[in-house]
């Protein structure tokens, strides 16, 4: 018998339409706005009230390789959204003490990979980021149309502004936490590339035609390099001195070895570095300028929920709590815990996160684009565009999702995105609420029919 949902090779199946919100965690605790707002304030220390005037800096970051695709153009609408939010709750629960400044923030992560300018050598992986190619100069306007359309929508007197890797390495409380976390590096080492267990610290050799770099710092050496067993004892037993780490030597496949000052603020901002690594000296140095500047300036990260639990846990907060156990040793401050909010993840049929590495690389969602379903355009905001769809229809879900924050904490699958475009808005049914009778029938009608038609497809054979 044929497979009633199998189509030319594309799978079908049957639902009613219905989103569910079951309350759990963080869905049930942070329900309301008043609960949700309320308690970021508290956690970035906005409030309670003070007469002094602050500034909010949520930032957003991305790797520019690519035209944003759906998720990518959910985490933007949320920080926006939480944005306006965080601005009407202070003044309601600040009684008009004081004043907050709200900055949007692009962070550029322009040292990532040009994945077409990857290749090994000798055992060593050596790759050009797209700040020597400049291949993601072809995506910025993307991103600078969204940025400015969800400014427009938002209003409130919000401002935006966008960075690179050379200003968060340009921050002058780097150089200091770039020599904690070199300072431990046997530990931290593993804690934020379990895989290659070293920093993932990395700089572009200098000459102009070149601009490669080992990936995995597999050659990179420190210096005055201290002995392995020295580096082991300090690990284990902090406080017993040891070795500052200010200069660092990479290694050029072809133009042999280069070095990095980490007392030369213009050789800092050379650097790149690798994700966990990236995200813990720029989570370090939000928390300085919180405690420098005594909470006048304050720092909240949005970002997609693949980074929460364990990755998060593990690489940022167990190394920060390990960077404060040193603070005598390394002279580093101690910071706050950081705040972040999570956008929804957005999922293809089978649960899995939609991808931009995958169909940039692989072309994996093709099927997307076949007869009967016509829904490519959800993977790049150039698409949505090109095909006269109005990206306006996530945008407003996405505010909604913001108002109810119970809808935030879980995910989203990409037919339930691409529903919001075609006219069939998938129905919200409340938590713990039973469904409507006749809907109840209706279901169980469409369901006998199914069952009928696939008995006669049978018989037909």
């Amino acid at each position: 018998m044929a497979d009633p949902h199998l189509l030319n090779g594309l799978h079908f199946t049957a639902d009613d339409n219905v989103v569910h919100h079951p309350l759990g965690a963080g869905s049930y605790y942070y329900e309301t706005k008043d609960k949700f707002f309320g308690a970021i304030l508290r956690q970035t220390g906005l409030i309670p009230a003070t007469n002094q005037d602050k500034s909010l800096t949520i930032h957003i970051g991305v790797q520019p390789n690519n035209s944003p695709h759906t998720g990518t153009i959910v985490t933007f609408s949320v920080a926006f959204f939480v944005a306006r939010g965080l601005k009407t709750y202070f003044r309601k629960l600040n009684e008009g003490r004081g004043s907050l400044e709200v900055i949007v923030s692009l962070d550029l992560v322009d040292t990532a990979p040009d994945d077409a300018k990857t290749e090994d050598i000798n055992g060593v992986r050596y790759q050009r980021s797209h700040r020597a190619t400049r291949a993601m100069d072809t995506f910025l306007p993307d991103y600078d149309d969204l940025m400015n359309k969800l400014l427009e929508y938002v209003g409130g007197d919000i401002r935006i502004q966008k960075t690179r890797q050379a200003d968060l390495l340009s921050r002058p409380t780097v150089p200091s936490i770039l020599k904690a976390i070199i300072q431990d590096r046997d530990v931290l080492g593993f804690k934020l590339a379990p895989g290659a267990g070293r920093l993932g610290l990395r700089a572009a050799c200098p000459k102009a035609e070149c601009g490669r770099a080992d990936k995995y710092a597999v050659r990179t050496t420190y210096a005055p390099e201290a002995s392995f067993l020295s580096r082991l004892f300090h690990a284990f037993f902090p406080g017993n001195g040891t070795s500052r780490q200010n200069t660092i030597t990479f290694q050029c496949h072809e133009h042999g070895p280069y070095n990095v000052s980490l007392d030369s603020p213009k050789d800092v901002a050379r650097l790149e570095l690798n994700t966990p690594l990236r995200n813990l000296v720029r989570t370090y140095a939000d928390g300085l300028d919180t405690l420098h500047s005594k909470g006048k300036e304050t720092h909240l990260r949005v970002t997609g929920a693949d980074y929460s639990g364990m990755y998060q846990e593990q690489t940022l907060f167990a190394s920060i709590m390990r960077l404060a156990s040193l603070a005598s040793e390394t002279r580093l401050p101690a910071i706050a815990a950081p705040t972040f909010v999570y956008s929804p993840l957005i999922l293809d049929w089978a649960g899995s996160k939609l991808s931009k590495s995958l169909y940039v690389k692989k072309d994996a969602y093709s099927y997307l684009g076949s007869d009967g379903l016509d829904m490519e355009y959800l993977l790049a905001y150039s698409r949505m565009k090109e095909s006269g769809k109005d990206v306006m229809c996530i945008i407003r879900d996405v505010e909604r999702w913001v108002d109810e924050p119970k809808k935030l904490f879980r995910p989203y699958t990409i037919e339930y995105i691409h529903r919001l475009f075609t006219g069939q808005q998938p129905a919200h049914q409340e938590a713990m609420m039973p469904l409507n009778a006749e809907l109840v029938t209706a279901i169980n009608s469409a369901k006998l029919a199914v069952q009928d038609g696939v008995s006669g497809a049978g018989a037909e054979r």
